[in-house]
């Protein structure tokens, strides 16, 4: 199914990104698991929240996560 958006550009539904992610998306991005997902966001490293039982994960925060990471900086904890 298509929509039309303001600036007239067609995209397909399925390929819109959600700007929260859920745990599963997030420990397949990094191939991390279930334990590891849980220690980042116990720990401070990885920002998460919850809605009810359901935990999602800003893809800023994630991607800023990754950054810090990938230089080398100590996470903010």
């Amino acid at each position: 199914m298509f929509f039309q958006r303001e600036d007239d550009e067609v995209m397909e539904e399925n390929h819109i990104e959600n700007e929260y992610l859920t745990p599963r998306e997030v420990m397949s991005l990094l191939c991390i698991g279930k334990n590891k997902f849980y220690e980042l966001v116990h720990s401070g490293e990885l920002p998460a929240f919850r809605i009810g039982k359901l935990w999602r994960v800003r893809r800023w925060d994630l991607q800023r996560y990754c950054e810090r990471i990938a230089t080398g900086h100590q996470p903010i904890v």
